[in-house]
């Protein structure tokens, strides 16, 4: 995991695109592909989608310790924007190659 916090922090700029208060609810509900609990930063749900090799967006709940990935690019649905009082985040990987693409 660490060197995935490396490689996460040395491209953030090129690879990941964070926007705070803002919730993803993807067009298609079979674009979810895990909801990962006891997630306690940002960063380590970012390094949970990094580390599912089908995993473009997620949302980071920091209230309730909540990170969902989903295999959909943010063009593949919504971004809500939230309450400034919610810790919510997405977290969106750009130009990520996929398997077998």
């Amino acid at each position: 995991m660490l060197l995935v916090v490396l490689f996460l922090s040395v491209c953030a700029s090129d690879c990941l695109t964070v926007y705070d208060i803002a919730k993803f609810e993807p067009n298609d509900i079979h674009f979810l592909l895990d909801n990962k609990t006891s997630i306690n930063t940002k960063m380590e749900c970012a390094c949970w989608c990094y580390n599912h090799t089908m995993c473009l967006t997620a949302t980071f709940f920091g209230i309730n310790q909540q990170c969902i990935l989903y295999f959909s690019r943010l063009d593949q649905g919504k971004l809500y924007v939230m309450s400034t009082n919610e810790m919510i985040s997405v977290l969106s990987f750009k130009n990520r190659t996929l398997p077998g693409k």
